[in-house]
């Protein structure tokens, strides 16, 4: 309080945020937005992407790199 005047910015605003949408969507039903590329859901519902996780990505040329070993002894 400052004189006779109570500051009430800070108490609106966090009621406000608090009352937002984490994952503002255009439609209740709207699946909102691909979090990687940005691509429509609802125009693409099988929309996905591989992700791998890079720690394990040398693994999975390792594994790639035996497959082609073995099908080379194979002929």
């Amino acid at each position: 309080m400052v004189e006779d005047l109570l500051d009430l910015e800070p108490v609106v605003h966090d009621a406000v945020v608090l009352e937002l949408p984490l994952q503002p969507v255009c439609d209740e039903d709207c699946p909102g937005l691909c979090a990687e590329c940005g691509v429509r859901l609802l125009d693409d519902p099988d929309h996905a992407h591989e992700t791998v996780d890079p720690r394990w990505a040398a693994l999975g040329a390792l594994a790639g790199s035996l497959e082609a070993d073995t099908a080379r002894d194979a002929i």
